[in-house]
């Protein structure tokens, strides 16, 4: 069922927004109201929040970027063709691009243990770092 809906948004741009702006709503009234209840910073990834120009009053913008061709063999992983992945990358903002938007960037080019290490030390920061606004 999901891959179905993925090959019908994917492949129309008409869709992929009727899709989005029944979910993204409901995706973004959520994070605000765990938001609310939380009594310690909540952090979330968004893989869309660029996407949907969404502008949220906690947010800290933290960017996971690989290379180009290691994003690539990863998504080959997932059974997907060129194509495929042409498709959905069309659909999103340019890695470097989030890169310049980001507050934190995590590189995720190497091991699970390096992204831990990199994951530690920058919540250690923002521990540090007051929140844009604050």
């Amino acid at each position: 069922k999901r891959q179905a809906v993925a090959d019908i948004v994917f492949q129309n741009p008409t869709e992929r927004l009727w899709l989005e702006g029944i979910t993204h709503p409901k995706v973004r009234e959520r994070i605000l109201t765990l938001e609310q209840q939380e009594p310690s910073p909540l952090y979330v990834a968004i893989p869309l929040y660029d996407e949907a120009g969404w502008e949220l009053p906690a947010a800290r913008i933290v960017c996971v970027w690989c290379t180009p061709s290691l994003q690539r063999q990863r998504l080959r992983q997932r059974g997907w063709d060129d194509q495929e992945i042409d498709r959905r990358l069309a659909c999103q903002i340019a890695p470097d691009e989030k890169l310049k938007r980001a507050e934190f960037t995590l590189v995720n080019n190497y091991s699970k243990e390096i992204l831990l290490s990199q994951c530690r030390q920058m919540v250690a920061e923002i521990g540090r770092t007051p929140q844009k606004g604050h």
